[in-house]
């Protein structure tokens, strides 16, 4: 007991004190508040920070467990665990857990305006949307990414509580999109969502961007594609270029600049100049931006010429060089030919493209007429790319019927251009019209990255702050004024290395069984209506809290909290510079041991025995 006493006494000597007082100074009034096994940090005048922070980090985990699960053996075993598609109901399933949303969408199915506010959501497991054309045929890329991310669930279900609603989603880059806890979609919503379009999902990948699209139109490239596109008769080279063209006008962001031009063996034409993409875009409506309508009404109007003479790329790629503005903006020129054009160092524009920093990405469509050459590595073109630090891909055939996925490479220089940005930190999107809500929201988002270095996806969080309770509200939004956020400036010096394909390459994971349809469950459940799925029976008593994750009474408990932790520093503050403070505490603790002290001199000595431990 003496023992045990002298090293208690310790703890109040003069180096505890300033220990104690420096920790303190630093710290400030910190709380750790624990509730449902998940750790949240609140500071009463910086609870938005640490909000904020906290999102950021649960959204670089689920990035950083996607890229775990992009691994093959991840497809085994893959149909005897199937994924819930949104739409497609199964037997014997429970979404019988109610929470509270700003406004249930299907609130015509449920029979009370109490609903208006609840709907019902599956805790058990993540839903996921298809991108369109969806069918109940996957693409092989959309099953694939479909099995691999199943595993991100236990992560979800770390991250959202029941008695927390947050919706956490993972969007991939084949268009396959995993949100939980699940929730009830119908059939338009849950077949035709593609995350690759969303502000939040464009916002974690890309910086403002000059983008010019060289479409070729020459030798060739209106004849039928070759049976490995897998494509109706009369499909050609052309049409699937135009598809592409198409996707990428899609995937561009408020502030970005875009040129088409169309080239063939003696002309460049540009089909209307320089678009504008500006902020009215709808992102529920596929037809995009109305300002960019007539130039999507002459891509779709692109014709093939009659073969002749190879198509002249060097006079393509120098005038789209000589039409980059000087803004600062990512410069990227992306070529879609048959690969059917003059190769010509001499007359390769490599100083214009440098001095634009531009990146060059020719894509090349596999064709059945290539000379045995399907790499063009018997011409002088691998040195010409490389001049310049630009890239050449040979697509898959089969890919090229999801668009935005065939040229994924292109998406994943622009997350990494972003990354290089924002020095690997989140980024929030601007605020957008949520899917999940009828409110606005903005989103922490970060990319993730396959074994292959490909861009596999981007993770992110609904916060819709309207639905935060006070004063954690108002912390947010001014925390957020902080945060990187929205469509970046490109960075003065743009990253660029060289890649040359030169061999045959494949999607499809090699050693395992290439994912199927199997990949998603189908629906079992014929007899249940979408009110028995959304509803939340009367509606009264069964709702959970909104998103706010610090309610009210939290805040006050934190400030509360706070104060002691004041009141305590206080006395710390007086103990180690006071004196006779210091006296008197240590005459009440000696009493609190059961130490009778009847004069000065019994507690001197007693204080003398205590500082010679």
């Amino acid at each position: 007991m003496v023992a045990c006493k002298s090293r208690i006494g310790w703890v109040f000597t003069g180096g505890f004190c300033r220990m104690v007082f420096v920790y303190l100074l630093l710290t400030g009034l910190l709380l750790v508040h624990r509730q449902d096994n998940l750790v949240v940090l609140a500071q009463v005048p910086d609870a938005g920070v640490l909000y904020l922070d906290q999102k950021e980090w649960e959204v670089r985990w689920v990035a950083g467990n996607a890229s775990k699960n992009e691994i093959c053996g991840n497809l085994d075993g893959c149909s005897a665990a199937c994924s819930r598609v949104a739409c497609h109901p199964l037997l014997g399933e429970s979404l019988n857990m109610c929470t509270t949303v700003d406004n249930n969408e299907f609130i015509n199915q449920c029979p009370r305006e109490a609903c208006r506010d609840k709907i019902k959501v599956d805790y058990s497991r993540s839903h996921v949307t298809l991108p369109a054309p969806a069918s109940i045929k996957l693409q092989t890329e959309v099953a694939q990414d479909i099995c691999m991310q199943r595993m991100l669930d236990s992560t979800f279900k770390t991250l959202s509580l029941p008695s927390n609603y947050s919706l956490i989603y993972f969007g991939s880059t084949s268009g396959a999109f995993r949100g939980f806890p699940g929730r009830e979609q119908n059939e338009t919503q849950c077949t035709s969502f593609d995350p690759r379009w969303r502000p939040w999902y464009l916002n974690g990948i890309a910086v403002s961007r000059d983008l010019k699209i060289l479409v070729d139109v020459g030798n060739r490239m209106g004849i039928s594609v070759s049976p490995p596109y897998n494509r109706p008769p009369l499909t050609t080279y052309l049409d699937v270029t135009k598809n592409i063209t198409l996707g990428l006008l899609q995937a561009l962001s408020p502030g970005d600049n875009v040129e088409v031009f169309s080239f063939n063996n003696d002309t460049t034409t540009s089909l209307g100049g320089v678009f504008s993409v500006n902020s009215s875009y709808n992102y529920f409506n596929p037809s995009g931006h109305p300002e960019l309508a007539p130039l999507i009404s002459r891509v779709n109007a692109l014709v093939s010429t009659v073969p002749a003479a190879l198509s002249d790329l060097n006079g393509a790629i120098s005038k789209a060089a000589a039409s980059f503005n000087q803004l600062q903006s990512l410069k990227v020129i992306i070529v879609l030919s048959n690969g059917l054009f003059v190769v010509n160092s001499t007359t390769f524009p490599a100083l214009a493209l440098q001095k634009n920093q531009a990146k060059l990405m020719v894509y090349k469509l596999p064709t059945n007429d290539d000379g045995g050459d399907p790499f063009m590595l018997n011409t002088t073109f691998q040195r010409d790319i490389c001049s310049v630090q630009g890239s050449f891909e040979s697509l898959d055939a089969l890919a090229t019927a999801n668009p935005l996925y065939s040229v994924r490479s292109y998406f994943t220089y622009l997350a990494r251009v972003q990354l290089a940005t924002v020095g690997n930190n989140v980024t929030w999107s601007n605020k957008y019209a949520s899917v999940s809500q009828d409110q606005n929201a903005i989103t922490p988002t970060y990319p993730a990255f396959g074994s292959d270095g490909h861009l596999i996806g981007v993770a992110g969080i609904d916060v819709v702050i309207d639905n935060l309770d006070e004063p954690l509200r108002t912390l947010v939004l001014q925390a957020i004024k902080t945060r990187i956020s929205g469509t970046l400036q490109a960075p003065a010096t743009i990253p660029m290395t060289c890649y040359y394909q030169n061999e045959s390459s494949s999607s499809v994971c090699p050693g395992s069984t290439p994912a199927d349809s199997s990949a998603i469950c189908p629906a079992t459940d014929t007899s249940s209506t979408l009110a028995d799925r959304t509803c939340c029976g009367s509606c009264g008593s069964d709702g959970n809290s909104k998103e706010s994750g610090l309610q009210a009474w939290q805040i006050a408990l934190i400030s509360i909290a706070g104060l002691v932790v004041l009141v305590v520093a206080l006395l710390a503050i007086l103990y180690c510079t006071v004196p006779r403070f210091r006296t008197a505490c240590e005459k009440i603790w000696s009493r609190c041991w059961n130490r009778e002290l009847h004069s000065d001199t019994d507690f001197a000595n007693w204080r003398g025995g205590q500082n010679g431990h």
